[in-house]
């Protein structure tokens, strides 16, 4: 202790100082005493307490707003314009075929989880700025924007083009299932068909015509227009006996006349050369199996023009398909073949006075199919260079 008085030291337990006489009952008094002390360290430590606690605060409430997930901070004016949110709805404008939807807009996906502590959601006003609230880059690589895939449209579009032949094809079978044959050569749009041998054994220059054709475009394909489809049919009565210019020439192998089983007319008994033939029209139209597979393969074919080589009459002549009434679209074929292979042009009932039951070119005509019958000039001789001219002009026809 020290004196008020003198500041020299004092012993301890001394009443008076020992260098000025100063009674020490008054130093006693001034001299805090330990309670003082204490409560003034306790204050001060609460001080100091008090301040760590707001510095903490302050250091906290930092933190928490630099870290961007308070819900009342208004982030829209800090969005750069190459933020991943604005470049994923630019792709969908430009790709929506590949990108998904405004119905399926994928950034409610990305948008983070708030924590549980966080006040409720904003209002609908505040909406827009929730959903671009930047986001931390490990929520925003977890669900990458979808790749452009190639679509399928052009593959799905395509369908294969036929070759352009030759190709054979089985359109049905004879009586003695023989079969019967089509050659195609083209694969345009229109379809034209050529017939030989409806009457083979009668008229064996129609299959030779036939197969003279198909020979030649063959070797001269570039003679079928690209609008074009031509089929030829060398024998759609195969089991016929070979006999020229005779009645059992014309007949199947049931006895009936292929070109009297047709329905235009019809009847089961009917003339050949002003003679009535029993039995020769079929048991009903259509009756025989090579009928029904050449009436089959020309109406799924939707046939433009349907071109038959029979015989025969002098000179050749070029008959129109009708059914009891004029047919513009058989005449047209007709004149277009015969005036190219110089043959004569009318219709063969009128030219010999007679009616022809079941004739497969008026038939055809009452469906509306132009058909016309060729009739040679001569039962074996195909007549190639007439005919030939004939064939092209139909072909340039239809181009």
């Amino acid at each position: 202790m020290y004196c008020p008085e003198c500041g020299k030291p004092a012993a301890a337990g001394t009443s008076y100082c020992g260098n000025c006489g100063q009674q020490l009952a008054s130093l006693e008094a001034a001299v805090p005493s330990k309670d003082n002390s204490r409560r003034r360290l306790v204050w001060l430590l609460l001080f100091i307490g008090l301040f760590v606690c707001i510095g903490g605060g302050l250091v906290a409430r930092s933190w928490y707003v630099a870290s961007g997930w308070q819900p009342f901070q208004q982030p829209t004016t800090t969005i750069s314009s190459h933020s991943p949110v604005e470049v994923d709805r630019s792709l969908s404008r430009v790709e929506p075929d590949v990108f998904p939807s405004p119905q399926s807009d994928p950034l409610p996906v990305i948008t983070p989880t708030a924590p549980s502590a966080e006040p409720p959601a904003p209002s609908s006003g505040q909406e827009q700025a929730v959903v671009e609230s930047p986001m931390p880059t490990k929520t925003m690589t977890s669900s990458p924007t979808p790749s452009p895939t190639p679509t399928s449209t052009s593959t799905a579009t395509i369908t294969p083009t036929p070759n352009p032949g030759p190709e054979t094809v089985v359109i049905g079978y004879s009586v003695r299932n023989t079969p019967l044959e089509a050659v195609r050569f083209g694969n345009g749009q229109d379809v034209i068909i050529f017939v030989g041998g409806l009457h083979s054994g009668f008229v064996p220059g129609s299959v030779t015509l036939a197969n003279r054709t198909i020979e030649h475009f063959q070797q001269n394909p570039g003679d079928i227009p690209a609008s074009v489809t031509v089929y030829i049919l060398p024998n759609v009565n195969p089991d016929s006996p070979y006999d020229p210019g005779e009645l059992g020439g014309r007949l199947n192998a049931n006895g009936v006349d292929l070109n009297r089983n047709w329905d235009c007319r019809w009847t089961a008994d009917p003339r050949w050369r002003n003679v009535v033939q029993r039995g020769m029209g079929g048991s009903a139209p259509l009756s025989e199996p090579e009928t029904q597979a050449l009436a089959a393969f020309i109406l799924s074919q939707n046939s433009q023009a349907v071109i038959f080589w029979q015989a025969m009459v002098t000179n050749g002549l070029v008959s129109p398909g009708s059914c009891g009434t004029r047919s513009q679209s058989s005449e047209a074929l007709a004149r277009i073949y015969g005036l190219a292979a110089g043959y004569r042009i009318a219709d063969f009932e009128q030219l010999t006075n007679q009616a022809i039951n079941g004739d497969v070119t008026n038939w055809l005509d009452s469906r509306g199919i132009a058909a016309v019958s060729i009739l040679l000039p001569n039962y074996t001789n195909a007549d190639w260079n007439n005919n030939l001219a004939g064939i092209r002009a139909v072909l340039r026809a239809y181009e």
